[in-house]
């Protein structure tokens, strides 16, 4: 089928406008996905791409941490050497434009597909803006947007088989070739196949569809050829190997890792509200418009929305397949409306749905501009400990490091081999995660775990960077002698264990401890600026405040707080009730 062929039957004024639309919206796509690099994966999957590239050898092992022992399957090793090889080429800049790249490109898939089972482009255009920008959270520097943008292409291809009966459809079984050593997503494709094999056999069988394009010796082979390319991969067929628990796969890390691996929690709809509305709606389009109902269809939605119930990762999924399924239903209730009356006003229908499609479209990419901006490459310098490392590397501080959580990856990119990090964001090892969660966390033995691992200094930033928490050790730093600040910037501190350097060095850069809490208050803008959802971070940014007897400042960011969280800290609501009647009594002081 000739999806953009010209003198179709619908080819008139409402065609031109709709494809020049979606035509603008992917070019919108682009521009903000293309943006700052982000992640703090990528430069775990730098370093190995590096790694791979010079040594000419697969990762086996965790060779980059203190854990350098444990075990490791990196699954998407071909990422790793295509994000290294752009580094090399073009630095952070080229990472940003292959993040857009691949983005748009999933939108572009999604948008082939929704036409090969025939749907209008007002229809394409009504929900589609909205269900794919809901996606944005994910748009991050990760191998899962390989994920992305071969899913929609898989959606394509099936659909397109279905329409037509193309033998393009296996172009599916190389494209799974090179997703199964890019993501260990590849194993999305067989809940996707099974959706479309058994769904379209339910629609021969139940709603006595015979659509001769199909048949069912082509799908079994299709399903043969699958199982036989996912083992083309350096590490065999271990994908498979996952597929059971592919859904809730973040129990694979384990209860201890998923604490700091956020991104494998389960969802939330009160986090994540826009999710649940969009499924209700589904409901009710595919209700409303249920003469174009197909198994396939509800197998898809069913399948991908229990994984994205279950697993707030897999979420993005479901709207990609929403987008494709949706415009036919609603292609379905505008017929619907259409046949009720003979009245002039039903002959304005669908241009007025184009016209609120293209107003829905323009509002949602202008808050997403608002948010991400267009075309921002390079790196967000100061989520990462980039002086720090520099003032490391020029002082040649000693070995072992320290460092929170989420700056291993930086840390392993630009330090290895001469150091090994703690831990890191793809870092499996438990038992390094229990640790590291001790000393973080400040408990009970963390300085006989920095005496176990020999680790003499350490770079932490202040606050964790989900909600904004302070991370306790840095008070527990903050009134230790033996560990002085030595270092500090807008958003990471290196302290240095006393003993372990020299004294007349020591005594030229040693800071005041002081300057902790202006790093807090500084971090503390940056994470609100770029996401005020992380609530905590106004606390923290109270605390300090309070600390320094600035009481206006210190009420302003309670209020923040207290605006932004369902659930706060009991000490926020005393400082409040104790704040709010100095402002009216200035001799007041804090004691």
């Amino acid at each position: 089928m000739k999806l953009f062929e010209k003198n179709r039957p619908n080819d008139d004024v409402e065609s031109i406008v709709g494809k020049s639309a979606i035509a603008i919206f992917l070019l919108v796509v682009l521009a903000l996905a293309t943006s700052a690099v982000s992640s703090y994966d990528i430069f775990w999957q730098l370093q190995s791409g590096k790694f791979m590239a010079q040594s000419g050898e697969v990762i086996h092992q965790d060779t980059f941490s203190l854990a350098a022992e444990a075990g490791r399957w990196e699954h998407c090793w071909l990422h790793d050497l295509i994000c290294y090889a752009l580094y090399s080429l073009g630095g952070y800049s080229l990472l940003s434009v292959l993040k857009g790249a691949l983005i748009a490109l999933t939108a572009l898939f999604l948008v082939l597909a929704a036409r090969a089972r025939g749907s209008s482009w007002v229809a394409i255009l009504l929900p589609g803006p909205y269900l794919f920008l809901q996606t944005q959270a994910f748009w991050i520097d990760r191998p899962q947007l390989w994920s992305f943008m071969l899913c929609a292409g898989f959606l394509f291809l099936f659909e397109r088989y279905r329409a037509t009966g193309s033998r393009s459809v296996f172009a599916l079984l190389p494209a799974h070739a090179f997703w199964t050593n890019l993501h260990a997503g590849a194993v999305l494709a067989f809940p996707l196949y099974f959706a479309y094999m058994v769904g379209d056999q339910l629609d021969r069988l139940v709603l006595k569809r015979i659509t001769r394009q199909t048949n069912l010796w082509q799908w079994l082979l299709l399903l043969v050829g699958l199982l036989a390319v996912s083992g083309l991969s350096p590490y065999g067929w271990q994908l498979l190997d996952i597929f059971p628990e592919a859904s809730t796969s973040g129990q694979a890390s384990g209860a201890v890792t998923q604490v700091q691996n956020w991104d494998w929690r389960t969802t939330d709809f009160s986090r994540f509200p826009q999710l649940k509305n969009a499924m209700i709606a589904a409901v009710v389009l595919m209700v409303l418009g249920w003469r174009k109902f197909s198994f396939v269809d509800l197998l898809l939605l069913c399948g991908l929305g229990y994984m994205s119930v279950t697993l707030e990762r897999h979420a993005p999924f479901w709207f990609f397949a929403a987008w494709v399924v949706l415009p036919r239903y609603l292609d379905g209730v505008l017929a619907w409306v259409g046949s009720l009356s003979k009245a002039p006003i039903v002959v304005l229908l669908r241009p007025v749905c184009l016209a609120a499609a293209l107003v829905v479209a323009i509002w949602i990419s202008s808050v997403a501009y608002e948010m991400r901006g267009f075309f921002r490459v390079g790196l967000l310098d100061w989520q990462y400990p980039v002086k720090a490392v520099e003032f490391i590397q020029e002082q040649k501080l000693p070995a072992n490091l320290f460092h929170d959580y989420t700056s291993g990856g930086y840390l392993m990119w630009v330090l290895f081999p001469d150091y090994r990090v703690f831990w890191d964001a793809r870092q499996i090892s438990t038992r390094m995660f229990q640790q590291g969660m001790m000393v973080s966390a400040a408990q009970p033995g963390w300085q006989r775990v920095l005496q176990e691992h020999d680790v003499k200094t350490i770079v932490i930033t202040p606050l964790g960077p989900a909600q904004g928490y302070r991370h306790r050790l840095v008070d527990q730093l903050a009134t230790n002698s033996e560990w002085p600040l030595v270092y500090a910037d807008e958003t990471f501190l290196v302290f240095v264990q006393r003993d372990a350097v020299d004294t007349e060095w020591l005594a030229e850069y040693q800071l005041s401890k002081d300057r902790i809490a202006d790093t807090i208050l500084s971090t503390a803008r940056f994470y609100t600026e770029q996401a005020p959802v992380r609530s905590v971070a106004y606390f923290e940014m109270a605390r300090v405040y309070l600390q320094r007897r600035q009481i206006p400042e210190a009420f302003a960011e309670l209020e923040n707080y207290l605006m932004r969280t369902a659930d706060p800290e009991p000490l926020a609501l005393k400082y409040y009730e104790m704040l709010w009647p100095m402002l009216n009594k200035p001799g007041q002081s804090v004691n």
